[in-house]
């Protein structure tokens, strides 16, 4: 059997005595997924006419949730959190916008150590002076 790829599987299990056929975790319906003497003939039409037809918020759900994670992927993180908890954290740091702080941060340093009064401060050690005063904390 092919791997489940859709989305509708979050909303079907397969049975597992009978490949051919498919029951819906809402309202525990079997339903045909072709001819059980042909795994070729397997399908989800009547899957995903079962879902629109006796279940159409869960139906709505499953699409929208399809494109607004190709649309934007942090809104879908922010709505899935509690679904998936662990990962939710590393898709929030991977997905936040960037900031130009830190950069900003090491100029205002930098402006504090090269002054006009240090105008004879060789390179290496202005650069030696910003980094152990932005480092002063680890210290």
């Amino acid at each position: 059997m092919a791997e489940k790829k859709s989305g509708l599987w979050a909303f079907f299990d397969v049975k597992t005595n009978d490949k051919s056929k498919a029951v819906c975790k809402e309202c525990n319906a079997v339903l045909s997924r072709g001819k059980p003497d042909n795994p070729k003939s397997f399908s989800t039409s009547s899957l995903i006419t079962h879902l629109r037809s006796k279940h159409p918020l869960q139906y709505h759900n499953m699409n929208s949730l399809k494109s607004s994670i190709a649309e934007d992927p942090a809104t879908w993180w922010k709505f899935n959190t509690t679904k998936y908890p662990t990962i939710s954290k590393v898709a929030q740091v991977y997905l936040a916008p960037p900031t130009s702080v830190p950069s900003e941060r090491l100029f205002s340093t930098a402006g504090d150590i090269i002054t006009e009064h240090r105008t004879r401060l060789l390179p290496d050690n202005a650069e030696k002076l910003i980094f152990l005063k932005y480092n002063a904390s680890l210290i």
